[in-house]
């Protein structure tokens, strides 16, 4: 028998994020991605949920943020992989876990989130 955090684990892995904005096409994400969104911008991870016009620039600043911080972390391991002889970057040091940078995760987010704020309008998902 499951547990309840393996129980929750494993309907977090099938589930899918919709955000959508009016000015923007739909973003998807996979559930552990979009949680992973919603946690550096403030928000608890929930099936549904906005993003007001007026929440737009901190939640930017955030993801910017996390981001600037991550590339430093992956230059920070290159120069120590380098230092260690090998001269190629592990898949590590080129993007944690899953091969993929939060730089380039979370880009099209911030591109939505911008354009939903150039506009004036929302971003929101699960509706």
């Amino acid at each position: 028998m499951r547990s309840a955090s393996e129980s929750r684990a494993s309907d977090n892995a099938n589930m899918i994020y919709k955000f959508k904005s009016p000015v923007t096409a739909d973003l998807i994400m996979l559930g552990s991605h979009g949680d992973q969104f919603l946690r550096l911008i403030g928000k608890s991870p929930s099936p549904q949920g906005i993003l007001a016009a007026a929440q737009l620039p901190e939640a930017i600043e955030a993801v910017r943020v996390a981001m600037a911080l991550d590339d430093a972390r992956l230059a920070a391991q290159a120069t120590q992989d380098e230092g260690a002889g090998d001269s190629r970057p592990s898949v590590d040091a080129v993007a944690p876990d899953d091969g993929v940078s939060l730089r380039q995760r979370m880009s099209p987010m911030v591109l939505m989130m911008r354009a939903a704020l150039a506009e004036h309008k929302y971003v929101v998902w699960g509706v």
